[in-house]
């Protein structure tokens, strides 16, 4: 219509694109972890189409891990620029595997069993968990570590993406035992000294000897023990800390103890007199023993078998001395008693004439003491020589040095011996040129 109110009429025919239609995605349930894949499905349109998604991708298909609940949306454009309704997807994803690991042990030391115990929660069953690449089940028994991280890996039947749990377990350090002593060999009866030096808070010890018997005390870490036997002896020591942690060590062959001898000997007599002062001494001493004698009168022998002779009266302690390769000794003391005699002897005859044989006379005697006196008289009664000495006898001379003449002449000797006995001694003696 124009502005006379004209009016004139025309026909056009309006040609509409094919409607765009894009299939529901749809809902899903998966496994945790479980590979989901959402594609686009286009029931009519025109191609080539673009494809928005709600996480900003722009293919016709996304994928990704399920590990949670999410909704997804699609809006697809043709080339018409038709734009398509949003499709929707939620995908339920269900619970990953929970693994509960726990022990009923407050105090765990190195090397103790430790007993874990697993639950499980979540996930779809049939479950399986793996330690150190080896399937396990629980309860579990583990050898404690000292401050040990367990990693446990668990899946259940349809999970892709494993659970990995990491269980501590903080144990204490077994206590280290060192042994140090005195000595460690010797002759029995033998005395050792122990001494426990370990670092650590040690509370009691037990020890064994190797013997038989062991030394239980609470808080003796230096015990003392005698070996009376010869033998090679393991040690062993038992600690427990302030932590209730228990550790043992051997010692093997600690103690070696040598056989003692046995000092014995006989003497075919132990008193005697000085004139058979000769003693033999028998030592009852095996082949693998050294022996030494000491008689007391500073004079020594090394045989087992040894005669002696005394060369004075006395009380004397033999000693002898036994000893082994090893270096152990036994001493056995046995005293012999040399008994001192008096004698006298007066020879009957002497020639005084310078030749250096039987030049005076002087008795002679064991026991003759200062206390001495000596006369000899001639053929008349007249006293011809005295002497108070028994080292001073008569030469045969008168005054003048001129020797007597050819005769027998009488001699009286009083003298006390060593015992205080006084005797007197009468005789006659002949004098020869």
């Amino acid at each position: 219509m124009d502005s006379r109110n004209c009016q004139q009429y025309a026909t056009a025919q309006v040609h509409q694109p094919v409607e765009l239609l894009v299939s529901p995605l749809g809902d899903s349930e998966v496994c945790y972890g479980a590979n989901v894949n959402l594609m686009a499905s286009i029931i009519s349109g025109v191609s080539p189409y673009a494809y928005r998604w709600s996480t900003g991708e722009t293919q016709s298909a996304i994928s990704f891990l399920a590990t949670e609940n999410s909704d997804y949306a699609l809006v697809v454009i043709d080339a018409n620029g038709c734009q398509s309704d949003t499709v929707y997807s939620n995908i339920s994803v269900g619970e990953p595997v929970n693994l509960e690991l726990s022990t009923a042990q407050d105090t765990v030391c190195v090397g103790d069993t430790v007993i874990i115990y697993g639950s499980y929660t979540g996930g779809a069953g049939t479950y399986s968990t793996e330690l150190f690449g080896e399937n396990v089940t629980f309860p579990l028994k583990v050898a404690a570590a000292d401050n040990q991280n367990l990693v446990f890996v668990s899946t259940d039947y349809c999970s892709v993406i494993p659970q990995y749990d990491t269980f501590q377990v903080r144990a204490y350090p077994v206590y280290d035992i060192q042994i140090d002593v005195d000595k460690s060999y010797g002759c029995a009866p033998f005395d050792v000294s122990f001494n426990e030096i370990g670092e650590g808070n040690a509370v009691s010890f037990l020890w064994d000897f190797g013997t038989g018997w062991t030394y239980d005390n609470a808080s003796t870490s230096s015990p003392e023990f005698t070996y009376n036997n010869p033998g090679s002896y393991d040690v062993t020591v038992r600690v427990e800390d302030q932590h209730g942690c228990v550790s043992k060590r051997n010692y093997p062959s600690l103690i070696n103890v040598y056989k003692k001898p046995e000092a014995y000997f006989v003497a075919d007599k132990y008193k005697t007199t000085i004139l058979e002062s000769e003693i033999e001494f028998t030592a009852d001493a095996d082949s693998l023993s050294l022996t030494l004698w000491e008689f007391g009168d500073g004079y020594t022998a090394t045989q087992d078998q040894v005669s002696h002779t005394y060369a004075e009266p006395g009380d004397y302690l033999v000693e002898l001395i036994v000893m082994t390769f090893d270096g152990c000794t036994d001493t056995l003391f046995q005293q012999v008693l040399i008994e001192d005699v008096s004698t006298f002897f007066a020879p009957n005859a002497f020639t005084p004439n310078g030749d250096g044989f039987d030049d005076e006379f002087k008795p002679v005697g064991n026991g003759l003491t200062e206390d001495f006196y000596m006369s000899v008289f001639d053929r008349w009664g007249n006293k011809i020589f005295e002497s108070n000495s028994p080292e001073i006898g008569w030469k045969g001379k008168n005054k003048n040095g001129k020797t007597f003449s050819t005769g027998v002449y009488t001699w009286i000797v009083v003298y006390k011996d060593h015992f205080g006995q006084e005797y007197k001694k009468t005789g006659s003696v002949t004098l020869l040129k």
